[in-house]
């Protein structure tokens, strides 16, 4: 390895001897770790510090000396200007054994647990075009719908992004007259290809008019402009089966706001995994790969093992996915979330698949489980990406249930709860099971569904 000495700090001939959990390149320089984006294990690179920090530094890759076998071309034309998928530059099959990599590191890393023997992950046979979700910020100079640029707030553009689904990329490349209107595009696809489309607007005043439009049947000249122009766009796009607006403040942590519009057509888009549909409302969680959301709930049902009579708790439950596809199997199935609509289209779940021994309460998952006082069979989470809270994780062990399956989509958060599950019940719960299923090709992101099972049974 040599360094040139000038004020960029260029190094040449750095072997990469590993990839961090965000799929940068790791190297050593003097001992201190230094990580570099696109760059792939046993490569050998220049590259140039753009950041010193106290225990790493960032680099930046001038010239790749020898490539990693496993190197492949991206499909995608702005993959090194795009935030999104930064595993394109790795073949699919080493990227699978990236992840579960990942995941067996972070098990002994953060969950303190070695030698355990993890099954082979299950990828997709077509890992292309598999998201059914797209979120769209848009340039309204440009005209343009688009993806933020890595750590920036800057849009980047193209007219195909290769793992949406290929409706979406048709409605952001239609709507474009509504642009000038708007900060995002939201599109949500299912498997029969009928599109709800959300426009996401920090303009107050027009959110109102349309408010006073819709509600009070009021002719408003604003209303009426933009109105005009989604009956347009929507005759040439008639995949759309639902419309909606979006009005979101300024700086809004998010990229959609609260406040809703039904515009057009259905106010539910309809899903379907195996035998039961499912509605699925604007604001409503749902897993963005459809295909491997069904082999995600098909393994949560295996690990189950129900034999009919079981009380089924699942916390974030959501529109009520996981626990109405195991309904048939158990006695009865609580379901607990903390966002209301969602409890809404859970209820209503339920009843169009004529399932009459699954009940949802709109609560904090905590505050629900302590209020349940039947013993629990089974227990499910599937919290969101900082995993559980310590409060919830004392109110699991007081409950004691037989079994906890845990659907996460951070080895990370998950490991660190599982080594607090197992301490704070003094070794009661042991790890039996853990596959991770890849709902997220090209990324870094993998899913697990985790079995503990209580150890003096």
């Amino acid at each position: 390895m040599n360094k040139k000495e000038n004020s960029m700090a260029i190094y040449e001939g750095l072997k990469i001897i590993d990839l961090n959990s965000e799929g940068m390149g790791v190297a050593k320089i003097d001992g201190k770790a230094i990580f570099i984006d696109k760059v792939l294990q046993e490569e050998i690179v220049d590259c140039k510090i753009i950041a010193d920090k106290k225990n790493y530094f960032l680099g930046e890759v001038l010239h790749i000396q020898k490539n990693s076998p496993h190197r492949t071309e991206p499909f995608c034309p702005i993959f090194h200007l795009c935030g999104g998928c930064n595993l394109q530059h790795l073949s699919y099959e080493e990227q699978l054994r990236y992840k579960n990599k990942i995941v067996l590191e972070s098990l002994e890393r953060i969950g303190k647990i070695d030698n355990f023997k993890l099954e082979k992950i299950i990828g997709m046979t077509e890992p292309r075009a598999y998201r059914n979700k797209g979120e769209f910020p848009i340039d309204s100079e440009q005209l343009q719908a688009g993806f933020y640029k890595k750590k920036s707030k800057t849009i980047v553009h193209t007219e195909v992004c290769g793992i949406q689904n290929p409706l979406s990329d048709r409605a952001r490349n239609v709507f474009t007259n509504v642009y000038p209107y708007l900060s995002h595009l939201i599109s949500r696809v299912s498997k029969e290809n009928k599109l709800m489309i959300i426009l996401v607007s920090e303009d107050r005043a027009l959110y109102e008019s349309l408010r006073l439009s819709k509600e009070e049947k009021t002719e408003n000249k604003k209303a009426h402009i933009f109105l005009s122009l989604l009956d347009e766009i929507q005759k040439n796009l008639p995949e759309v089966t639902s419309l909606y607006f979006n009005y979101k403040p300024q700086n809004h942590y998010r990229s959609i706001g609260y406040d809703f519009i039904h515009l057009a057509g259905e106010k539910k888009l309809i899903e379907n995994i195996g035998s039961l549909s499912f509605e699925i409302s604007p604001q409503s969680f749902f897993q963005v790969n459809t295909k491997q959301t069904e082999v995600l709930y098909n393994i949560v049902k295996n690990y189950a093992s129900l034999s009919g009579n079981e009380t089924i708790v699942d916390l974030y439950c959501g529109i009520g996915t996981i626990g109405l596809y195991l309904a048939s199997h158990a006695q009865k199935i609580i379901g607990v979330e903390s966002v209301k609509e969602a409890v809404e289209n859970a209820k209503a779940n339920a009843k169009r698949n004529s399932i009459p021994n699954a009940q949802f309460i709109h609560s904090r998952a905590e505050h629900a489980l302590e209020k349940i006082t039947e013993p629990i069979d089974l227990l499910i989470v599937d919290p969101p990406r900082a995993g559980l809270e310590e409060k919830l994780i004392k109110e699991i062990i007081k409950k004691n249930p037989k079994k906890i399956i845990y659907v996460s989509c951070n080895p990370a958060s998950f490991s660190r709860d599982i080594k607090r599950l197992r301490e704070k019940s003094s070794e009661n719960y042991s790890l039996t099971k853990l596959q991770a299923i890849d709902m997220f090709p090209h990324t870094t992101h993998v899913e697990c569904v985790v079995l503990m099972s209580r150890t003096n049974d």
